[in-house]
């Protein structure tokens, strides 16, 4: 009997995907969506600032990915005009950035950086040490995901082309990233000996004192010529200076810190300290799973296997290796399965854009599509099938989940320790927090779609270098964060309340919050509780039914 009501389930969400499928269908002509009609007859340029504007200020990589995928569609194929040459550049290589860091989609950022680059080489493009770095952090992440597969070589000789790019172009804040970058990837390999050129050429650049990460960067260059002759004592007391000459109003301050002490914990190890090591590597892991960086945690937990193993210590090494192939797994997860809204907002984009390009290329190819779809519809259904049978172990996790993110909506937003060298008292710090705690706990303030951190410095009063370094600080957050922080949490109580919000939509649920787009917040809200919104407001009227029986 079971099985006979699950199959009726199935043919009726395959009769519905189909019915939708040939309604589509007849549609496919039509405009899309108002947006993208108004991107449309945007010229290159403006199209290009204002993609990069909702991706770097407002955060919103699908508006932004409207704008390039219009600008990529008008040169497609051909070598744009000499005064749209740098717009494309930048529009290719942005499309890469969105599929890396957003859709975590490698293969095809890497194709669209590799064009990026290609039109950047015609003309020497200032944006090439950005698209070096680009695939060079590419080629790092395949290095660390097929670990002895890949030695690395390509990722180093990238690095090295977007520093000397970088350097021909006095795009020093890119160099000191690129830098770091490079030194990360040759010590993880435990060959600081390599770097012995890097080291005179970086010296020989004179980079300014002014520039940010500067000192640190000076005193890791210290430590590395010591570890290369051999004084790992020297280069401890190094990457101590090294941690003290962070600049802590930087939002990349604590990455910095961690990357120094994890040199650190192999400059320990190649001096046989293992006990050292390990503790030290068990003391960054807690600080980055603290600070949610979740690659960082990664490395670390892999090292303090490899590091238990040669000092001998193999049934501790055992579990440490059995603990980072969890976190391994559960990272990948997070960050390469894709949502259904993201999955189908770039489907629509990639249609749009075809539709406006050659309307009568929809007319010619909606039978195939029909059939595609109904081809698509019955592999669905054996899908289904399939994992029906693991939904029930899915289910009892997301009810965890949704009981942890009940408990933590009933605690404030946690503030971390004060700093010890912050130019700011331990008074200005309090009531800079009771400031900004007054003004995020305004709902109607921070969901306002243009609500930003300099909004935030207005209403409390103070600059927004200052409210930023507070947050930091404070909070162990950046602004984007907390904000996400507060508006999941309203989001939250929103999806819970059926009696207020039972009739709105969650893309409804998500315009009232700030968001632009269901997969913008579908994403934020994701990443904060581990469940989808959809999921997660499932669940909570499933409670209330129990309650109220």
């Amino acid at each position: 009997m079971y099985r006979l009501v699950q199959h009726n389930r199935i043919i009726r969400l395959l009769a519905v995907i189909f019915m939708l499928t040939v309604v589509g269908i007849a549609v496919a002509s039509e405009p899309k969506n108002p947006f993208h009609q108004y991107c449309s007859r945007l010229a290159t340029h403006q199209l290009t600032t204002l993609g990069t504007r909702y991706l770097k200020e407002l955060d919103q990589p699908d508006s932004a990915m409207v704008c390039y995928s219009i600008v990529n569609a008008r040169y497609a194929g051909q070598t744009p005009p000499a005064e749209a040459m740098d717009d494309c550049v930048l529009s290719l290589f942005n499309s890469g950035y969105i599929y890396m860091f957003h859709y975590y989609d490698y293969r095809k950022a890497y194709a669209y950086m590799l064009r990026s680059l290609d039109l950047a080489q015609q003309n020497d493009s200032r944006y090439l040490p950005y698209i070096y770095l680009g695939l060079a952090n590419l080629e790092n992440e395949q290095q660390a995901k097929n670990r002895g597969d890949i030695d690395g070589r390509e990722a180093v000789s990238k690095f090295r082309k977007a520093i000397d790019s970088a350097a021909d172009r006095e795009a020093w804040d890119l160099l000191i990233g690129a830098f770091n970058a490079l030194v990360s990837l040759v010590m993880e390999n435990d060959s600081a000996g390599m770097l012995s050129d890097d080291m005179r050429r970086y010296r020989a650049l004179g980079v300014p004192d002014s520039v940010p990460m500067v000192g640190y960067t000076n005193w890791v260059c210290t430590a590395v010529d010591q570890l290369a002759h051999r004084q790992p004592a020297a280069a401890l007391v190094a990457l101590d200076s090294a941690v003290a000459a962070i600049d802590t109003s930087s939002m990349q301050s604590d990455r910095y810190e961690l990357m120094a002490r994890y040199y650190q914990t192999r400059v320990l190890a190649l001096d046989r300290r293992y006990d050292e090591a390990v503790a030290t590597l068990r003391r960054q892991i807690a600080r980055a799973r603290q600070l949610e960086m979740w690659d960082a945690m990664v490395l670390r937990q892999r090292t303090l296997a490899e590091f238990l193993r040669r000092s001998g210590q193999e049934g501790q090494a055992r579990e440490a290796e059995l603990a980072y192939r969890q976190m391994a797994d559960s990272f990948d997860l997070m960050s390469n399965v894709g949502t259904m809204g993201e999955e189908r907002f770039l489907l629509d984009l990639e249609k749009s854009n075809e539709q406006m390009m050659n309307s009568e290329y929809w007319r010619r190819t909606n039978l195939v599509v029909a059939v595609g779809a109904v081809a698509v519809a019955m592999l669905l259904g054996l899908f289904l099938l399939v994992v029906q049978r693991k939904n029930r172990s899915l289910r009892q996790k997301n009810e965890q989940l949704f009981m942890k993110n009940e408990q933590l909506l009933r605690q404030p937003v946690g503030v971390e320790p004060k700093y010890q060298r912050s130019r700011l008292t331990a008074d200005d710090k309090s009531l800079l927090v009771s400031r900004i705690d007054e003004v995020m706990r305004q709902t109607d303030t921070i969901c306002a779609p243009d609500f930003s951190l300099q909004r935030l410095a207005e209403l409390t009063g103070e600059s927004k270098e200052r409210i930023s370094q507070v947050i930091n600080e404070c909070y162990g957050r950046n602004f984007n964060q907390l904000l996400g922080e507060y508006r999941v949490r309203e989001a939250c109580r929103r999806l819970s309340d059926d009696e207020r919000f039972g009739g709105y939509t969650i893309e409804a649920i998500a315009l009232s919050l700030g968001y632009r787009s269901r997969s913008n917040f579908a994403a934020v809200f994701r990443r904060q509780t581990g469940l989808q919104p959809s999921e997660y407001q499932r669940i909570a009227r499933q409670k209330q039914d129990e309650e109220m029986r």
